[in-house]
């Protein structure tokens, strides 16, 4: 065969390649979403253990990280009757095994913990709110690495209020933040009629400052920022709006000085509602909001990851949802939690399920109505590099919180009724490779 054939016959051979991955592209567009997945799932780490903890009346975890020990430590309430509800703090070792569990607050009275952060001596600091002569105030409570009370701090702000984010300083300070003068008694996730409350504490709970925010009705998480912190949340942009979900909410970032006073405010988000439930520091400086929205094309409410600079200024949001493919109008994709990776990409997790009169099956993980554990991993952009769903076919696993462990796996936080040995719902620790 002579040069001038073998190169008819090479170019013949690369045409005919370039429309064998012409047809096959075609092919996998024409599949569409259900080829993607396939692709995405085998990327995504496998479940390595599961456990639940907590009582046989009903329990709900709230927020979760693995502690300095390799364990892991979770928080949120536990119901002591059909009325009332006490704090429940669960710690376990690095396989998920039960080293202790504290259930603080009375038999007839409502205390519930919305999060944790552990000090460098390994000590846990729980933030919520406990009833006081029937009314709510935000507490505080530190915690021994054995769970022991340390010490227990109330903090009392006109009608309802709570803490929902405690972070360190770089000062070996805390960082709380919340809401206060809500009319809105035992809100957990959004009490949009109240006003932010941001304070700075030393190690023993005693108040440094206090700040009431008036640009944002509820603080999620606050982390330090040049300027001095910054607060992330939702607001409530439209009173007047016909559907009071479709066109009231923004994520907000705040920032103060370093004496807790207020500068300036951004709102983000498109022309229906954002529901901010995790904000956090990114390793560049910048912020990130995870929550969901029914803005920017979503049908019902999808995830919503949007990563922000120092300066408030957007760099980019991503969108996520439908892992299992049923239809969108009755799906709720809802996040809760967001974490980055040492890679640079982040992590966010949530629950996807409905809660319609509608019910669809035909996905491996189950019908429509059997809510799971949604995680998503994107790179530093904000695009999604693989997402699963975890849990059991035999009961809910919404996934509530995660945190990115050590050996480079996660672990997720989910409101569980198959782990564990309750009669109801517990608090599930999923452990990922």
């Amino acid at each position: 065969m002579n040069d001038y054939t073998k190169g008819i016959l090479s170019g013949a051979s690369l045409i005919l390649c370039f429309f064998i991955f012409v047809s096959a592209k075609s092919q996998m567009k024409h599949l569409g979403k259900i080829v993607v997945d396939s692709i995405v799932v085998q990327d995504a780490p496998k479940m390595e253990w599961a456990n639940g903890f907590g009582n046989d009346i009903g329990n709900h975890v709230h927020q979760g990280m693995q502690t300095s020990d390799g364990g892991y430590i979770g928080v949120g309430n536990s119901s002591v009757n059909t009325n009332n509800s006490n704090m429940l703090i669960v710690k376990t070792d690095a396989q998920g095994q039960l080293e202790w569990q504290k259930f603080i607050g009375g038999k007839r009275s409502d205390e519930t913990v919305a999060t944790v952060c552990e000090d460098a001596q390994g000590h846990f600091y729980i933030g919520g709110s406990m009833q006081v002569k029937g009314e709510q105030e935000s507490a505080i409570i530190k915690l021994s690495a054995e769970g022991e009370i340390i010490w227990k701090r109330i903090y009392p702000h006109p009608r309802a209020d709570a803490i929902e984010g405690i972070t360190l300083t770089g000062d070996g300070h805390l960082l709380a933040t919340g809401y206060s003068n809500s009319a809105d008694h035992g809100a957990v996730f959004l009490a949009m009629d109240g006003k932010g409350l941001l304070m700075k504490l030393d190690l023993a709970g005693n108040v440094i400052w206090e700040t009431i925010l008036e640009s944002i009705p509820q603080g999620m998480m606050a982390y330090e920022h040049p300027e001095g912190y910054a607060v992330g949340g939702t607001i409530l942009k439209n009173l007047n709006a016909e559907d009071e979900w479709a066109e009231n909410h923004d994520y907000c970032m705040v920032v103060t000085d370093p004496n807790g006073k207020e500068l300036w405010s951004r709102n983000f988000g498109g022309p229906k509602s954002e529901h901010c439930y995790d904000f956090a520091r990114t390793s560049n400086g910048g912020y990130v909001f995870a929550g969901h929205t029914r803005s920017y094309g979503v049908i019902n409410w999808d995830y919503l990851l949007m990563k922000v600079d120092a300066e408030g200024n957007e760099a980019w949001h991503s969108i996520f949802g439908q892992p299992r493919g049923y239809d969108p109008r009755y799906i709720h994709d809802e996040a809760y939690g967001v974490k980055e990776t040492s890679d640079g990409g982040f992590a966010i997790i949530g629950g996807s399920g409905d809660e319609h009169p509608y019910s669809a099956a035909g996905h491996a993980m189950g019908p429509s109505d059997l809510w799971l554990a949604y995680l998503v991993k994107t790179d530093s952009l904000g695009n999604k590099e693989w997402e699963s769903v975890y849990g059991e076919r035999s009961g809910h696993n919404a996934g509530e919180y995660m945190d990115v462990t050590d050996d480079g796996g996660f672990i997720i936080f989910s409101d569980s009724d198959t782990y564990g040995t309750m009669k109801n719902n517990s608090f599930g620790f999923i452990k990922l490779k």
